[in-house]
């Protein structure tokens, strides 16, 4: 039975409200283990939230998102990338390789590149572990393990609805947003994507909290903002080599979403 979200928000607010973001490096989680606890809070939270039903997209999503993933470290680890229904623009990346991307999201964004620059950087938190480095520190040793060996379901939903609602719990640092860009800018030239659009994307969003700051709530929950985010990025671009092909790929783009979602 689906379980409220008050009830959830209770259990969120008792089991986490020590919540913070991270400071550093310390992993209580083993990478198998973060695999598995990576795959139960998906689905925990596909319980909770609706996953586009629409195999051309979800494809689509896949396709690009592997494609990044392929150019990374950790190429081997069992990603998915999946579609949320909500018109929110957010997205965010579990344990050892979930991602999911809202509808709103894809709506905003201009071109392929520019979806690629989000996926590369959620792509960025889990090569760099960053999420268990969070939770290591907010949940705590002992709810984690309960979680990790199955011995605390109401905990383990807690979890997968304060993440996928953007109640906090994996409000990354300052740091670790700088990493993530640095790394996504690296995978998605990579995987043969123009990295400009990651500060196109940062710029738009930038904007957009001005504008209409609703929309990008959940975003800005999670992804702290600072004004030095787009010159690190502009930094890291200008360190990559010259003369190799990248596309932004907005004519593709924008006829799959016009078919599919629009």
């Amino acid at each position: 039975m689906k379980r409220s979200l008050k009830y959830i928000s209770v259990l969120v607010s008792l089991l986490f409200a020590s919540s913070c973001a991270t400071t550093g490096g310390f992993n209580l989680v083993p990478p198998q283990e973060e695999i598995r606890l990576g795959q139960q809070l998906s689905q925990e939270i596909e319980r909770e939230q609706p996953v586009l039903d629409n195999p051309v997209l979800q494809d689509y999503i896949s396709d690009i998102g592997n494609r990044i993933a392929s150019k990374t470290e950790k190429p081997d680890l069992p990603y998915t990338f999946k579609i949320i229904e909500s018109d929110e623009v957010n997205a965010f990346a579990l344990p050892g390789g979930p991602v999911y991307v809202n509808t709103g999201l894809l709506k905003y964004a201009d071109n392929e590149a520019e979806l690629a620059s989000v996926l590369a950087h959620e792509i960025g938190h889990i090569t760099a572990r960053h999420a268990t480095e969070q939770l290591t520190t907010s949940v705590g040793a002992q709810i984690l393990t309960q979680i990790l060996l199955g011995e605390n379901p109401a905990a383990a939903t807690a979890l997968a609805t304060n993440i996928a609602t953007s109640l906090g719990m994996l409000k990354f640092s300052r740091n670790d947003e700088l990493e993530a860009d640095r790394l996504g800018v690296r995978y998605m030239f990579e995987a043969g994507y123009n990295p400009t659009a990651m500060v196109d994307f940062h710029r738009k969003l930038a904007a957009m909290r001005e504008s209409n700051p609703s929309r990008v709530m959940s975003w800005f929950s999670t992804h702290p903002m600072s004004e030095d985010r787009v010159d690190t990025v502009a930094r890291e671009i200008a360190k990559l080599p010259p003369g190799r092909p990248v596309q932004y790929y907005p004519e593709r783009y924008t006829a799959i979403l016009e078919r599919e979602l629009r």
